[in-house]
């Protein structure tokens, strides 16, 4: 998400004492400390911030993307304006899936813009959260479908996966606990192709990286073709 977008949506009018709205005269930036907050998401590169001295500011810098919020990172009291940072010998690269605890601060430039900062106390890399949604039957076409991020790495990583399309999801295929990265897969001396229509039961789970990358899977317990007609 672009952090300047999620100023605008953050903004609200300063007002007086009195009630009346601010006539411009705060002086800006004014910064509000938040207090210490732990904080899941995605490292992600944002749009730097224009200031009062410096009105464009074309940079990217290093930030954190939750469900709810984006917010620039600093360590040290620095922003990173790479696409990585190095804490204690660890590398956090953009992709990455972390949490982090820091000490939050909102600072408003202007009376319609305003950024969320969170300076890096701790920091650690965090695992892909897998739910597993229990057995179903799922009839669809096997199709080969974009290999997902594993938040290890840069989404998205290259290739395609064998995977299942019914009418309302999209299932990443697995058997005996792997992946095909082929166009087919041979069951008990049975081949399936894309473009094949059949049933499969098996274990279905959702993993989730990210707010905005998460996949289906299934497991292949049992799989029949679908002649035309059926």
């Amino acid at each position: 998400m672009c952090l300047l977008a999620a100023i605008c949506g953050m903004s609200s009018c300063h007002e007086k004492d009195d009630g009346s709205p601010d006539d411009g005269g705060t002086n800006y930036p004014v910064t509000i400390q938040l207090g210490q907050r732990t904080c899941v998401g995605t490292i992600v590169t944002l749009f730097d911030l224009p200031t009062r001295t410096s009105p464009i500011a074309p940079d990217l810098m290093l930030g954190l993307e939750t469900v709810t919020e984006s917010y620039i990172l600093t360590y040290g009291g620095h922003r990173e304006s790479e696409d990585k940072i190095t804490i204690d010998g660890t590398e956090y690269a953009v992709g990455d899936r972390v949490e982090i605890t820091g000490m939050a601060s909102s600072t408003r430039i202007s009376d319609t813009q305003e950024y969320l900062q969170l300076e890096i106390l701790t920091i650690a890399k965090t695992s892909p959260v897998t739910t597993v949604l229990g057995q179903r039957t799922c009839e669809g076409t096997i199709a080969s479908l974009p290999n997902p991020p594993t938040g290890t790495s840069e989404p998205p990583l290259p290739g395609m996966v064998l995977g299942l399309e019914t009418d309302a999801e999209s299932y990443i295929l697995s058997y005996n606990g792997h992946w095909e990265s082929g166009d087919k897969i041979t069951i008990d001396g049975s081949e399936y192709a894309v473009g094949d229509r059949v049933v499969v039961t098996g274990t279905a789970s959702e993993t989730v990286i990210s707010p905005a990358d998460k996949y289906l899977e299934l497991e292949i317990a049992a799989i029949q073709k679908r002649s035309a007609g059926q």
